[in-house]
């Protein structure tokens, strides 16, 4: 990844804003959220991926408040 300062190339941005906010165990053991597509990798099935989490809660919560007020009338 570019260092401080430094412009991001086309395909470094868009591959930095693909991956996924990730959350896991480090095979050191110690739990954590990968900063790079190798330590997310590293983390293996069991990793969790907190945006697309993040979402499907919201959207969820969106849906079923939508019908509990559609169900009422």
């Amino acid at each position: 990844m570019a260092t401080e300062g430094a412009a991001l190339t086309s395909g470094e941005y868009i591959k930095h804003h693909l991956q996924n906010l990730t959350f896991g165990q480090f095979p050191d053991g110690s739990w954590g959220i990968a900063h790079s597509a190798a330590e997310a990798k590293s983390m293996g099935f069991w990793a969790l991926h907190l945006d697309t989490l993040g979402w499907s809660f919201f959207l969820g919560a969106v849906f079923y408040s939508s019908s509990i007020e559609h169900l009422r009338k």
